[in-house]
């Protein structure tokens, strides 16, 4: 991670348990975080692995970090970059994203409701692997970014004031066709074409912006099958239902909508490893097992997502789906005369 203090490096070492050391800003951490660097996101390179990428919201920067993959640390800073076209007002970058497939990064401002794509030099990444597998200083790469900005675009049409807006998530589809945002206060998803046209591979244009039927969508996140989007509407405590469309990159409301307090992130787990460790009954897991991703790609043009079910009806779906209401109302109810039992012999 950036240490604000000062714009040090801070040391990360991944450890085996899956946890990771690293150091702590003092008491006098930055509270004004637009005064001062404000790192938001750290993303480690997918080609080569040796250089991690930091959107520094503060200061409205990427910095470029060398990351040393034998002893798990960032130890050098070899660059800082724009995160934007540098207008004169605050982008803050928020989160980076990389292309599966074209050489490209994606970044999300947060407060200038943009997207910055930038190109990624690979032959550059190489050079710094290269260096370090042979134990060469990273000095000579000062100054050298891996990076160059091609495109701004916003998230937002121009007629909404960008000073009512601010960028939550940003996401590439698992097809590498599309590219996602949330935006809080305009309260939309915005969805953008990738541009796959030989120089202008990675480009984007827009293709709408969508309700998210709440306020405040700060995270969202695809289901496995990638045709469906959860979406956090954190001020309005609700999580929202939409379709997705593979081919047009349209998105539509499924009337779906589940009441939970403040939500800020959707995590959509691997049900599939789950139930087959727990040998659930082949029906169960026909019913929440997610296609295979080469199969979603080759049916884009369908209208609904394909799932087997091995001859379950519909009936006994809604009569599954009825059961484990009732058994969630009884915990609940179990749950709070507990809770009242726990007060009443406290006090």
């Amino acid at each position: 991670m950036y240490d604000p203090k000062g714009g040090k490096a801070m040391v990360a070492a991944a450890k085996k348990n899956g946890g990771v050391n690293h150091s702590h800003n003092d008491e006098s951490t930055i509270k004004q975080r637009q005064a001062d660097p404000h790192s938001h996101a750290l993303v480690l390179d997918p080609h080569v692995g040796c250089v991690a990428y930091v959107p520094d919201l503060g200061k409205d920067l990427i910095r470029e970090f060398y990351y040393d993959r034998e002893a798990g640390a960032i130890s050098f800073e070899f660059n800082f970059m724009p995160s934007g076209l540098s207008t004169g007002m605050p982008d803050g970058p928020r989160y980076f994203e990389f292309h599966p497939t074209y050489d490209i990064a994606y970044v999300v401002n947060e407060l200038s409701s943009t997207i910055a794509v930038f190109s990624v030099n690979r032959a550059l990444l190489k050079e710094i692997s290269d260096a370090a597998n042979e134990g060469r200083s990273m000095e000579q790469f000062k100054g050298r970014s891996t990076l160059t900005l091609i495109q701004s675009i916003s998230t937002i049409p121009s007629a909404f004031p960008t000073s009512m807006n601010t960028c939550g998530r940003i996401c590439v589809h698992q097809s590498g066709k599309f590219v996602i945002v949330s935006n809080r206060g305009h309260e939309s998803i915005s969805i953008f074409r990738v541009n796959n046209n030989g120089s202008e591979n990675g480009k984007l244009y827009a293709v709408g912006y969508f309700h998210t039927r709440g306020e405040t969508p700060r995270h969202f996140q695809f289901d496995s099958s990638g045709r469906y989007i959860i979406v956090a509407n954190q001020d309005s405590n609700s999580i929202a239902i939409f379709s997705f469309d593979l081919k047009s990159g349209e998105i539509k409301y499924t009337g779906n909508e589940y009441r939970v307090p403040s939500p800020n992130f959707v995590c959509n787990c691997p049900v599939r490893d789950v139930f087959y460790e727990k040998q659930a009954a082949p029906e169960v897991r026909s019913i929440l097992v997610p296609v295979d991703k080469d199969e979603w790609i080759e049916q884009e043009d369908t209208e609904t997502p394909t799932h087997v079910n091995n001859g379950v009806s519909q009936k006994d779906l809604e009569a599954e789906l009825i059961e484990a209401r009732r058994e969630i109302k009884e915990l609940k109810e179990k749950l709070q005369a507990l809770s009242v039992q726990h007060e009443a012999t406290a006090a």
